[in-house]
C-alpha cells in the first residue's frame, strides 16, 4: 500500500504542476483541465490500491481476483469521472488528457521502487 500512495501522491504533485503550468501559460480553464485530468489519475490509483490492498489475503488466487476486480472497476470509474469531466471540460480536453496520461506515466517509476 507504501508504493500506491507514493505514486498517487507524485500523480497529484504532477496535476498540481500541470495545471499550475497551464494556468499561467494559458488560462485558468486550461489549468482547471490539466488539474482534473491529473486529479483523476491520482484518484484511479488510489481507489484500485485501496480495492485490492484494503481486504488482507494470503492466498495467492484471492489476491489475484481482488487485483482484477480492482482494475474493473477501476477502469469502469475512469469512464464515468472522464465523462463528467469533458461534459464540462470539452472545449479543453488536450490538457485534461496530457495531465492524465503523464500522471498515469509515473507507473513506470513504480515498477523501480522498493
Amino acid at each position: 500500500m507504501k508504493v500506491v500512495l507514493r505514486l498517487a501522491a507524485l500523480q497529484a504533485a504532477s496535476a498540481i504542476i500541470l495545471g499550475l503550468g497551464w494556468w499561467f501559460a494559458i488560462d485558468n480553464m486550461h489549468g482547471l483541465a490539466a488539474l482534473v485530468g491529473g486529479a483523476i489519475a491520482a484518484t484511479l490509483t488510489l481507489y484500485a490500491g485501496v480495492q485490492t490492498f484494503s481486504r488482507p489475503a494470503t492466498d495467492p488466487h484471492t489476491i489475484a481476483r481482488q487485483f482484477v476486480r480492482a482494475q474493473q472497476k477501476k477502469w469502469l470509474l475512469a469512464v464515468v469521472l472522464f465523462a463528467l469531466a469533458l461534459k464540462g471540460l470539452a472545449a479543453y480536453a488536450l490538457p485534461l488528457i496530457l495531465a492524465f496520461a503523464i500522471g498515469v506515466s509515473f507507473y513506470k517509476l513504480a515498477l523501480l521502487w522498493n
